[in-house]
């Protein structure tokens, strides 16, 4: 009674419902060291309450999973530990309901891979890489803070158009994601040459002022940046544009004889020198 004088006691003993390991419902059993798995449990609530501390504690063998946390009203989520290759029990630690074993084994996977292309690589090249790549899960790919792509792998391969890069010998590196889309990389990555564009053919080499020219290459153009083309230091206007072929117009230049094509991108470092010359008649 709530005067407190009084205490009745039921005749009849309440029975506590219990969950079963078959009542968890794990995302997935193959993982990444560092990888978060969603699991859900139905009337999550009333079996645990709404407080982090009454979630299990989640051990893969002998390592304990460094974060447990709820999610929503009906899951939680673990964060697997940074563990080498192999195969674990998972065990649910409840302080409540004691134990739950994982009737599967969880089999810890770190992501290495290799790069397939052979070097060096141009602008909307398509970059593979192979390795150990799962198909239900996204990846992304950067060079140091410049994202390159994301987006999911499939059969063990992810793959890409090169469509932003800076120029040079860089590192590409890979990461998984989660489902907060927060990449995560565990490695410096693939060491790549990036030549960017590549010149084959200039013509005319005998040019006016407003003559126009036609550059044949490779790598030309992207989506994410104008490509742009000097004759003598002086900026040309560009007509057309495909990936294997540009064509500008010959720019007033007071200096005469035989110049120098440099090509380049305006958001992208590097700069392609030509070996051929147009002379300006």
């Amino acid at each position: 009674y709530y005067n407190g004088v009084d205490t009745v006691i039921s005749s009849k003993k309440l029975k506590l419902k219990v969950p079963a390991i078959h009542d968890f419902e794990f995302e997935k059993t193959k993982v990444h060291p560092n990888e978060f798995i969603f699991v859900g449990l139905k009337d999550f609530i009333p079996y645990f309450g709404d407080w982090d501390n009454n979630l299990p504690i989640v051990t893969f063998g002998q390592t304990k999973s460094p974060q447990v946390y709820l999610y929503s009203a009906e899951s939680f989520r673990i964060k697997t530990p940074d563990l080498p290759d192999g195969e674990y029990d998972v065990v649910l630690n409840s302080p409540i309901y004691g134990k739950f074993k994982h009737p599967q084994k969880f089999k810890v996977e770190k992501l290495k891979f290799s790069i397939e292309n052979k070097n060096p690589l141009y602008m909307n090249d398509e970059v593979i890489f192979k390795g150990h790549f799962r198909d239900n899960i996204n990846y992304a790919a950067k060079i140091g803070e410049m994202e390159l792509h994301i987006g999911p792998a499939s059969k063990g391969q992810f793959k890409f158009k090169l469509e932003k890069a800076s120029f040079g010998v860089k590192n590409i590196q890979v990461g998984f994601i989660d489902k907060d889309w927060y990449p995560v990389f565990e490695d410096d990555g693939a060491r790549v040459e990036i030549a960017g564009i590549r010149i084959d053919e200039i013509y005319p080499k005998n040019a006016l002022a407003g003559d126009i020219i036609t550059l044949k290459g490779k790598g030309l153009k992207s989506q994410y940046s104008t490509i742009f083309i000097t004759v003598g230091d002086v900026l040309a206007r560009v007509i057309a544009t495909t990936d294997n072929e540009v064509k500008f117009y010959m720019p007033i230049n007071p200096r005469k004889g035989k110049l120098p094509v440099t090509v380049g991108y305006n958001h992208f470092d590097g700069i392609v020198y030509a070996k051929d010359f147009i002379e300006n008649l």
